[in-house]
């Protein structure tokens, strides 16, 4: 039997952590692009981490957040990370592996017939 081990690599660099932060902050992600000097589009990007993380918005998390720009940097170069490290694993083995469940970045196992 044959599973697909194919690692998912995380969506943004911290898209839970935005979406808490502006909730407690009761900001909508409208407000949160005005705040940032962002368009609404731009914004949507950095929260889905499509957009990298530059000194200049990590400055501006910290003033509209506050949030230290240093976390920002931290979260951003460990997604970075996982990133280049799922995709790397997951060329090295097509994500297939016979008979087995494997732990995911998540900590859950991950295993889908194929």
């Amino acid at each position: 039997m044959l599973f697909s081990l194919k690692q998912e690599a995380p969506t943004s660099i911290g898209g839970s952590t935005f979406t808490e932060q502006l909730e407690y902050k009761g900001l909508s992600e409208k407000e949160f692009a005005a705040k940032m000097g962002l368009s609404d589009m731009y914004a949507s990007q950095l929260i889905n981490g499509t957009m990298q993380l530059t000194d200049d918005i990590a400055a501006s998390l910290e003033a509209v957040l506050g949030i230290p720009a240093r976390f920002w940097h931290k979260l951003e170069a460990e997604y970075r990370d996982t990133i280049l490290k799922v995709n790397a694993e997951n060329a090295k083995t097509d994500g297939k592996i016979a008979g087995k469940w494997v732990p995911n970045n998540y900590g859950t196992l991950k295993a889908a017939e194929v």
